[in-house]
């Protein structure tokens, strides 16, 4: 089987079951309302990104509603907007510049 039926059918796959799970919590969110975010690792090729991007459209994500984002610039997004250390059994609290965590 070709690498691309590969990738569009997972791809495909993930997108109906966030859609899915969407209609059956009645969000009421609508594909155009979802910007779709596929991270690829960094040491990947343009060539392989537009790889990346022909699958996803191919499952039914348009174009103008993806973007493609290194997995090392996606972690730090992550890092920087969702800081938390978990405090003892119960709580959580943000972490300060320089702080460190293990989870």
């Amino acid at each position: 089987m070709r690498a691309i039926k590969v990738f569009t059918a997972a791809i495909k796959y993930l997108k109906d079951h966030m859609m899915d799970t969407c209609d059956k919590q009645m969000t009421g969110i609508k594909p155009t309302d979802i910007l779709w975010v596929l991270t690829v690792p960094a040491i990947w090729s343009d060539a392989s990104e537009q790889f990346m991007r022909e699958a996803a459209e191919a499952a039914g994500i348009r174009g103008n509603r993806l973007k493609i984002a290194l997995e090392p610039e996606a972690a730090s997004f992550y890092c920087k907007y969702l800081p938390l250390e978990r405090r003892g059994g119960c709580g959580i609290k943000a972490l300060t510049s320089g702080q460190s965590t293990s989870f």
